[in-house]
């Protein structure tokens, strides 16, 4: 039973992160999507988002040694609940902004 208890609450915790992580991408996509059109936004976004995800894994790996990441991963397995409340903290903090920077945008478009 107990074995169910932790997988339920493991397989919750991954569902809330991906979707925090599939906010933050709506997130950079929209105010992109209000300046320059859908096509040419989920083109920006989505090179905008590889490149820079690229870019922070190899600077990580070349920065951090092994024991960094096993640091960071038994930092965040002791740190789970708080980890994944913030990953939803952060994902609705930059979907409002993004709004709110979407709405701006549009304020200023010709129409």
């Amino acid at each position: 039973m107990l074995v169910a208890y932790r997988r339920f609450w493991a397989l919750l915790g991954a569902s809330a992160v991906s979707m925090s992580w599939g906010l933050i991408i709506c997130a950079v996509a929209m105010p992109l999507t209000v300046k320059f059109g859908a096509t040419r936004a989920m083109n920006l976004s989505a090179c905008g988002l590889g490149i820079i995800a690229s870019l922070g894994v190899a600077v990580a790996a070349g920065i951090m040694p092994d024991e960094g990441f096993a640091m960071v991963a038994a930092w965040i397995e002791d740190n789970l609940i708080a980890c994944i409340v913030g990953c939803i903290v952060v994902s609705l903090v930059a979907y409002g902004a993004s709004c709110v920077a979407s709405v701006a945008i549009y304020e200023r478009k010709d129409i």
